[in-house]
């Protein structure tokens, strides 16, 4: 009789799906996040490529995720304001301080119909630990119980208080039936999600993405597009198009053309302040390098404009950084910027034994602007130090970075690492020493401390908001006195969109919400 009953109510789930009206979709949404397209590590041939997968565990880099988060959704989201908010969970609660209950979401499917409940939950944490946490990005998880249909207790091997802040980045859900019928590599290929839309195809000759809107969306009325194009390209090519209205909506808009872009009357300009910050960590693993020796890094530190940044480099869209947190970060200490002193830089570096100059290597980003490199390039000549800067795409930076920690074991070659790093992807102020400066589980990490390894894991450990702020903040002035990264600025995000388009900026891309007038 049960049986015959569930049965039952699936057909009649299945005809209210068929006979619900279809949301009224306004027209599709070009998009040009910029020139790096999603890439993934194709074990085939040993380097990364250009839509090799689109699995979550796969191409988890910023190009990708923000893709992914239109595909897949976290239990948990946190909002720009940094206030974690409910997504696919309703409510959460903390038993202990390795346990958390989460109370699901329902009447949620997924892409291909199958239900998103308890089991779905248990299948991707479990996936995502044991695909990451061996690293520093996300915890080792013990085991996750399921209590019913729509509920769940995760229990985690250590105390963990960014847990949350992780499952909104790379905790995206997945089907498991679906998975387990296709095998990884088709899951990579085809991704099926619970997101706004779903995903159509990857055009590699065309380098674009198409996701089209998902009819079953568990909020009401959304999406309200038909679709979605990502496209890839350099910014002049992206501003001609957006003039043309070719494309509906750019990122990074090039500040220089600002003007000129609103003279056109074809579009608006809509900036925002994200998380977005350039900075890099000095490369303290190579073997021979003068950064070792804190006077040199310092030096450069002192040795920069870095009111010439911002003035010059960005046309006054970012703000100087101190240290890594943003000024709206709760963890934020209130430093202020290494001010200019190029006599104590020279001083600095003539104490160092590096009195007749030296010559640094740097491994910029693409998305970090050219005048950048051309500012800090004058800045250190003044005091005998030659950069030798080399700009990469986002394989390229991953092959550079990645490749001889995660493949060979090895130091990365170059000197410093700059690049336009993404902290809004978790939120928090643990993110810069999680990705960059944590060295006890695998990262990006360029250096081995173990006084920066015992304040993270110190902080990361507590849950006690007061003490764990203080532990923050005692991370950063460490970070900051030691002058253990190169420290740069906030970008401030400025988007070119179409006059009609109405879009929440976010440092992760979701388009459920956007909407044309």
């Amino acid at each position: 009789m049960f049986r015959r009953t569930q049965h039952l109510l699936a057909c009649i789930t299945t005809l209210l799906y068929a006979i619900t009206p279809a949301p009224a979709w306004g027209q599709n949404l070009r998009f040009s996040p910029g020139e790096d397209a999603p890439v993934a590590f194709n074990p085939a041939t040993g380097s990364y490529e250009e839509g090799a997968s689109f699995d979550p565990l796969a191409c988890a880099e910023q190009p990708c995720i923000e893709v992914l988060h239109n595909i897949f959704e976290p239990l948990v989201s946190i909002s720009n304001a940094q206030v974690i908010e409910p997504q696919l969970a309703t409510r959460w609660e903390r038993l202990s301080d390795v346990r958390f209950r989460f109370t699901l979401r329902r009447g949620v499917v997924f892409h291909n119909g199958e239900s998103f409940d308890a089991e779905a939950t248990r299948f991707t944490l479990m996936r995502t630990s044991k695909t990451y946490g061996a690293t520093a990005w996300f915890p080792e998880i013990e085991r996750v119980t399921i209590i019913d249909s729509h509920t769940v207790d995760v229990t985690l091997k250590d105390p963990d208080s960014l847990f949350l802040h992780r499952l909104a980045h790379i905790g995206l859900m997945q089907p498991p039936k679906y998975f387990q019928q296709v095998g990884e590599a088709s899951f990579g290929r085809k991704p099926i999600g619970t997101g706004a839309f779903q995903f159509v195809r990857w055009d590699g000759s065309r380098r674009e993405i198409v996701l089209e809107a998902n009819p079953r969306y568990w909020r009401k009325g959304y999406p309200k597009v038909r679709s979605i194009v990502y496209a890839y390209m350099d910014g002049e090519q992206a501003l001609d198009l957006l003039i043309q209205g070719k494309l509906d909506l750019i990122r990074r808009l090039n500040p220089r053309k600002t003007t000129y872009f609103m003279q056109t009357g074809s579009g608006k300009i809509v900036k925002a302040w994200l998380p977005q910050l350039v900075l890099g960590p000095f490369n303290l693993l190579k073997s021979d390098t003068p950064l070792r020796d804190v006077r040199v890094r310092q030096a450069i530190n002192l040795a920069i404009n870095r009111d010439d940044l911002i003035r010059y480099g960005v046309i006054g869209n970012g703000r100087l950084l101190a240290g890594y947190t943003v000024p709206d970060d709760p963890n934020h200490t209130g430093l202020q910027p290494y001010r200019l002193d190029v006599a104590r830089a020279r001083q600095l570096l003539e104490e160092a034994g590096h009195a007749s100059g030296l010559t640094l290597s740097v491994l910029v980003a693409k998305q970090v602007p050219p005048q950048i490199e051309n500012i800090i390039a004058v800045s250190l000549r003044q005091v005998g130090i030659t950069v030798q800067f080399k700009r990469v795409t986002e394989s390229e930076f991953l092959r550079e970075v990645y490749l001889p920690k995660f493949g060979a074991g090895a130091a990365p070659s170059f000197d410093i690492l700059l690049f336009s790093m993404p902290a809004g992807t978790i939120f928090h102020s643990g993110n810069v020493p999680m990705t960059l400066l944590y060295s006890r589980k695998p990262n990006e990490s360029a250096l081995r401390d173990p006084t920066v390894d015992q304040l993270y894991e110190d902080a990361l450990r507590t849950y006690d908001a007061g003490k764990a702020s203080t532990l923050w903040k005692q991370l950063e002035q460490n970070v900051h006195d030691r002058h253990l990264l190169f420290v740069g600025y906030q970008e401030l995000a400025v988007f070119g969109a179409a006059h009609r388009l109405q879009f929440t900026p976010r440092t992760l891309m979701s388009f459920w919400d956007a909407s044309y007038e």
